[in-house]
């Protein structure tokens, strides 16, 4: 439980887990600002581990999946209450089991939204975390077939040096109204996000080769193993909106 160290050391925040209705641990959560990095934000009992698990999950979903706890506890009081935690920012295999449980297959994903130091947005770990949604498997199955991604919108005027937002301080600083707007619109198909990710990137490096951008374009299709959704990659790389922008690349259909 919260002891007088882990309250002295800014562990303030207690999540009970429960499952059929016992409580089978708990997490202390650290709610300091500008946590240095070599002190966890969250605290396990033991045995409790990193899964997120989340009752209000309806059969059949679709399902909100965020990183931390409190971006899932915030949405869950604006009203959005089917969502799960991953607790980081890779799915695990306990939460693949949940949503197979719960005929869950069609996912929207919120990432934190992150920039360096350098002010340059970080999208390495999103890509990852897409990677981990299409890989999660249950009973040696592939769980989520469709995944959306929903960006937290930067704020205008900001310093993006080091800037992070997530769902949990957006929704503190916004309000209820504004996590149910960011969700009132379909997110991004995993796919078009990562081409959008590529070419900001492509744009911002001038030597960036052919065969590099091939390369990356090809990765993305390939790891895609839904025969609906390579239908769509092919029919995105080659339309009117972005075509134009691939074949400067000399990429063609």
């Amino acid at each position: 439980g919260l002891t007088e160290y882990n309250a002295n050391n800014g562990y303030t925040c207690v999540i009970p887990y429960y499952r059929n209705g016992i409580i089978q641990g708990f997490v202390l959560r650290n709610t300091r600002p500008n946590l240095p990095k070599e002190t966890p934000r969250y605290l396990y009992s033991s045995g409790l581990g990193r899964g997120g698990y989340c009752d209000t999950l309806k059969q059949g979903g679709p399902a909100v999946i965020v990183e931390g706890q409190m971006d899932a506890i915030r949405l869950i009081q604006a009203g959005i209450t089917n969502v799960i935690a991953m607790g980081g920012a890779k799915i695990s295999n306990d939460i693949g089991n949940l949503l197979k449980s719960r005929n869950i297959d069609d996912v929207t994903y919120i990432p934190d939204l992150e920039y360096n130091e350098q002010g340059e947005k970080k999208t390495d770990i999103i890509k990852e975390a897409i990677k981990g949604f299409q890989s999660v498997q249950a009973d040696g199955e592939r769980v989520i077939r469709t995944l959306y991604v929903t960006e937290i919108p930067t704020p205008e005027g900001a310093n993006l040096n080091g800037l992070k937002i997530d769902a949990d301080t957006y929704g503190k600083e916004h309000g209820a109204a504004a996590l149910e707007e960011l969700l009132s619109f379909e997110g991004l198909p995993w796919y078009q996000w990562e081409f959008n990710a590529l070419l900001q990137w492509g744009y911002k490096e001038d030597n960036v080769e052919f065969s590099v951008m091939e390369g990356k374009i090809r990765e993305i299709y390939t790891r895609c193993n839904n025969p609906f959704e390579r239908e769509r990659i092919r029919q995105y790389v080659t339309c009117k909106e972005v075509k134009h922008i691939f074949e400067a690349f000399g990429i063609t259909p």
